[in-house]
């Protein structure tokens, strides 16, 4: 439902210039309305699973129905109708309710968001309604903010599972070796991730780097944001981890004002730039300044905010934030749906078998590595967004310039012989010869 609004309107508008910033508050309005609806008919769906019929629910029956409610919400394919199903929902809520993940389970987004609510209404609630029992009404109003801080949730699950791949992250390059990055964590740990996700998926997404001669490497910040790693796959709407580049992003904006800036304004502002894993002020590498100034150079000496090449280099200059820009040969490969239905895990065996291969290549393959990615090899291909127009470099400014200087010079010189040829009397026998003149030089003009 949502898609088919973001497509209604993409496609309304598909010879205008950009988006308003109307459109875009129009499309924000309606998929909200969109996740707002689902929230409510699961709310609907979980009352009838438990039985609860009564015009008000206290608090543990009504935090079991927003447990159930985010259970029906993360798990689309199933039939909770059926018996079966139902069992398994029960098994589910008494796994969520004793859980001992360092995150927030289900059980405890939705008692939170049940005492946030009542000290927020305190001071309103009527002094004759029930201090512990919750309406329809009510329920209804904290639903949809449970799915939003189900999201807030999901980035705290994001944040560790960061920590931990850079733990396996030995030059702090933001990238894991193979070995390292399937094999199990050793000894106790405080939070555990599995990676299974196969070789070819992660060459799908732009989470393998194949650059090194030892052995493949994941990208930390391209598998964080990969499609395996999104939840609550709904029609309307899926969770999958923030990116850290895009607040870096939205500062540079900020502070440059303008969709290009030169080196020198780039790297003033990148050099005191903070994100978890870089601290400010900074000195930035003497090689990635030059490879700005020569992405500089190359366009006029501006650097566009928006294209391939300089997010290449923030992904350089942030390695634990900032994703490498791949070239999917479809940008569907990075949407869960899109792996809907497919098989890109290892099961145990599989797994057990890569690690075994990779046992003794994990510390031998990458010793010597160097950990300065500002001396890999960089992507010289440009691609920058739909309308943004670069000027081209100086040599070529310069000679478009000539060219239509010469050009204006003889268009004028055409017109100021026709002119001259209407002031002058005609010479006998040659009564056409200067009109003729004229539109010879104009034909030219057009053929040039």
């Amino acid at each position: 439902m949502a898609a088919a609004a973001a497509a209604d309107l993409f496609d309304g508008r598909a010879d205008a210039r950009g988006f308003s910033l109307e459109d875009v508050a129009s499309l924000a309005s309606v998929v909200e309305g969109f996740v707002t609806f689902e929230s409510l008919e699961h709310l609907d769906a979980a009352r009838e699973l438990n039985h609860f019929t009564g015009a008000v629910l206290f608090s543990p029956q009504a935090q079991v129905l927003l447990t159930t409610m985010m259970l029906l919400f993360s798990s689309p394919g199933h039939n909770f109708t059926t018996v079966q199903e139902r069992g398994l929902l029960h098994q589910a809520i008494s796994q969520v309710r004793t859980s001992t993940q360092p995150t927030p389970s289900f059980w405890d987004i939705a008692g939170d968001a049940l005492r946030n609510f009542r000290f927020a209404r305190r001071h309103g609630a009527s002094p004759f309604g029930s201090r512990d029992g919750f309406s329809a009404t009510e329920l209804f109003a904290i639903g949809p903010r449970i799915v939003e801080e189900h999201g807030k949730t999901r980035q705290q699950s994001c944040t560790l599972m960061k920590e931990e791949l850079m733990s396996r992250d030995p030059y702090g390059t933001g990238l894991v070796p193979l070995a390292k990055f399937y094999e199990p964590m050793a000894g106790p740990a405080r939070h555990t991730f599995s990676y299974v996700e196969t070789i070819e998926h992660l060459r799908a997404v732009g989470a393998l780097d194949e650059t090194s001669a030892r052995q493949p490497q994941v990208r930390i910040a391209n598998y964080i944001l990969g499609p395996a790693n999104c939840l609550t796959q709904s029609p309307t709407m899926s969770l999958c981890c923030m990116s850290e580049c895009e607040p870096l992003v939205r500062e540079i904006e900020d502070r440059v004002k303008a969709p290009t800036a030169t080196a020198e304004q780039l790297i003033s502002v990148v050099s005191n730039l903070s994100s978890p894993s870089v601290d400010a002020p900074r000195r930035i590498p003497p090689s990635l300044t030059e490879r700005l100034r020569s992405m500089a150079t190359q366009r006029s000496g501006k650097v566009p905010l928006h294209g391939r090449m300089f997010a290449e280099w923030l992904h350089v200059a942030f390695p634990h934030e900032c994703p490498f820009p791949h070239a999917a040969e479809s940008a569907a490969v990075h949407t869960p749906d899109y792996w809907q239905g497919k098989d890109f895990s290892y099961d145990d065996a599989a797994l057990a078998e890569l690690n075994a291969q990779f046992a003794n290549s994990s510390q031998e393959g990458f010793d010597g590595a160097s950990a300065d990615l500002s001396v890999w090899p960089w992507v010289q291909d440009e691609v920058l967004h739909m309308g943004v127009e670069m000027p081209d470099s100086w040599a070529k400014a310069t000679f478009r310039w000539l060219a239509f200087a010469a050009l204006l010079v003889v268009m004028c010189g055409g017109l100021l012989r026709a002119a001259w040829a209407v002031l002058l009397p005609a010479r006998p026998g040659k009564p056409q010869h200067a009109r003729a003149g004229a539109g010879s030089c104009m034909s030219r003009v057009v053929l040039l």
